[in-house]
């Protein structure tokens, strides 16, 4: 189930752990857009940059909360900010989408990511008021999707941005695209297969699965990251971008560590958590 049904939350909790990691995040997101934006959009761009000056108040003030009542407040502004950044990308999108910004390097696919991942906070941080799914397998069917998906979208991005002449590299992009097509695919059968019902032996197999081609990703999207900060590598990477997918896919493997210990105790039938 993808992250815009209604019904749909994230797996992870939200500690102060989580909503930090997020909105660093969601600040490189106004970043990257910024970066991306045609020279002459100088309202947009001016936008974008209110939106990391935003964020970044919001990572300074997350530094300074003292109990539960504190952090529920300051959840509810940071969603304020995650829903307005949501329709600023989706305007962003929707531009891409008619040619109202020639001259722009971003792909709409790319801006439609960047609006799932704050979607994906938003939810998150609405878990502090309405709390979690009944059942939790729903909830870990829709994040493998979530995550999948993003891990899929990050290497066609990049196999777009690696220079032809780096064929070694352009093919070992390719070779762990096809993986997680194909991995992003099951976990739709998985989604739908699973909902409302119980952990099984194919759910814990597939997060086996899951761990070690994302570790893999991991190792390529290092050394990819090294090659570029050192322009030992041709391709229109920005490091900060790089960077940005190497922790998204550190952060992945966080929630899947999360996901095994919860099937390794998990209840034989499905109920609230």
């Amino acid at each position: 189930m993808d992250i815009f049904c209604r019904d749909v939350k994230p797996f992870a909790p939200p500690t102060l752990t989580e909503i930090r990691y997020w909105l660093a995040i969601i600040k490189e997101h106004a970043l990257l857009i910024r970066l991306g934006l045609p020279c002459d959009q100088t309202e947009l761009s001016a936008e974008a940059q209110q939106y990391i000056d935003v964020f970044a108040d919001l990572e300074r003030r997350s530094s300074h909360l003292g109990d539960d009542r504190e952090l529920f407040c300051f959840a509810g502004v940071a969603s304020v900010a995650a829903k307005r950044i949501f329709v600023f990308k989706r305007r962003i999108l929707h531009c891409l989408l008619e040619c109202r910004l020639p001259g722009s390097c971003l792909y709409p696919l790319f801006v439609d990511h960047l609006s799932r991942e704050a979607m994906y906070f938003v939810k998150l941080l609405g878990k502090l008021r309405y709390g979690y799914m009944r059942c939790p397998v729903d909830a870990i069917v829709s994040e493998n999707v979530f995550w999948l998906r993003i891990m899929t979208d990050h290497l066609a991005f990049i196999r777009g941005m690696i220079d032809p002449s780096e064929r070694i590299l352009g093919e070992q992009a390719a070779s762990l695209g096809l993986t997680f097509e194909r991995l992003t695919l099951r976990a739709r059968d998985l989604s739908t297969m699973l909902w409302h019902y119980r952990p099984t032996d194919e759910l814990v197999r597939f997060q086996r699965e899951l761990v070690q081609s994302t570790t893999e990703l991991r190792q390529f999207l290092i050394a990819a990251e090294t090659l570029i900060k050192q322009c030992s590598a041709v391709s229109t990477i920005h490091p900060a971008l790089a960077g940005h997918y190497r922790r998204e896919t550190e952060h992945f493997l966080v929630i899947l560590e999360m996901i095994r210990e919860y099937l390794s105790c998990a209840p034989s039938s499905p109920g609230d958590e």
